[in-house]
């Protein structure tokens, strides 16, 4: 008699969970998930002035560009600072609206230094 591919997945599973009981398994896994929410994850998102940083801070938020809380959009260096906003579901998560890179009050040899990268924890670029 052969194992089939489900098996061997669940097997697998098990043993990557160090786990051989199925219910224990199934509980570490549960557990290890509800760790997640209170894991703190910190994105920063950074491009050119104009590319379209903030209606993707929205869109990611599930929210309109002219909804109450959305990021400001425009056609030009509409973001001026930087700001923060969590997702409206999943508060561990922070969506960082960068300035655009080469904006006048963040130029190319202070902006790395400005905008703190080593807070972040990834980053999603717009060219």
């Amino acid at each position: 008699m052969t194992e089939s591919s489900s098996d061997m997945d669940f097997s697998g599973a098990l043993q990557r969970l160090g786990e051989s009981d199925p219910n224990a398994a199934v509980a570490k896994a549960k557990e290890q998930l509800d760790n997640l929410d209170t894991v703190t994850l910190n994105i920063a998102v950074t491009g050119e002035t104009g590319a379209g940083k903030s209606p993707f801070i929205n869109a990611f938020r599930g929210l309109g560009d002219d909804d109450d809380c959305s990021a400001p959009t425009g056609l030009t260096e509409t973001t001026m600072q930087i700001t923060m906003y969590t997702h409206p579901t999943k508060s561990n998560v922070r969506l960082w609206d960068l300035p655009g890179a080469g904006m006048p009050n963040f130029k190319a040899n202070k902006f790395l230094k400005e905008v703190k990268f080593e807070t972040y924890d990834l980053f999603v670029n717009f060219l």
